[in-house]
């Protein structure tokens, strides 16, 4: 495996991959499939955003707050460590420690399909998003089909996406909005439930 820093991150401090320690343990799960896909993107893209790191007061020892993943898949394509930059996060001790690891990692926005849509518009080669990524739900069915790299002759971009329309149903109780939902699966129309 090829791990560039970017150059970007060269004034930050630097510290060893394998003198950090996990706190966040077991909090997140990372799939076989995710890993690869996080190998392949750390490969390609390189180490492009720091990691957040806290020492304990008392021993010193480096604790990742932030970056345990990328960290996962770092210590094992490089079991002797890589130097990787850092910004020091500061907590009085571990359970101060533990709630600004549920800070960073809480996802406050949700990410729609529209908004997805939208957001990629601009993007000429969407192929990297099935390659790199875990917005592969987010893709059109064509677009998820395609071969890896945008393999068809459109190149895979956001030009490619076929018009959708979005059709809101409101139902006056659950039985009708599962009717409803199960009519529209059937004649093969892609459905969500939003509950208000």
């Amino acid at each position: 495996m090829k791990l560039e820093v970017s150059t970007a991150l060269h004034d930050l401090p630097f510290i060893n991959t394998a003198d950090l320690y996990d706190l966040q343990g077991n909090l997140k799960d990372l799939t076989e499939k995710n890993y690869k896909l996080l190998k392949k993107s750390i490969e390609k893209e390189g180490f492009i955003i720091p990691l957040f790191v806290w020492f304990e007061p008392e021993s010193g020892v480096p604790y990742t707050l932030d970056g345990n993943q990328r960290c996962r898949v770092i210590r094992t394509e490089f079991p002797d460590g890589v130097e990787l930059p850092y910004i020091e996060v500061h907590a009085t001790d571990k359970a101060d420690a533990k709630k600004k690891i549920l800070l960073i990692s809480s996802q406050y926005g949700e990410t729609t399909k529209e908004g997805f849509d939208e957001f990629v518009a601009e993007i000429p080669d969407t192929s990297f998003i099935k390659d790199l990524t875990t917005f592969t739900d987010f893709l059109d069915k064509e677009i998820k089909n395609a071969p890896s790299g945008g393999g068809d002759d459109s190149g895979g971009g956001a030009a490619d996406y076929e018009t959708k329309f979005v059709l809101e149903i409101t139902a006056k109780d659950e039985a009708t909005q599962q009717e409803m939902y199960n009519e529209m699966i059937e004649r093969g129309f892609t459905c969500r439930v939003l509950t208000l």
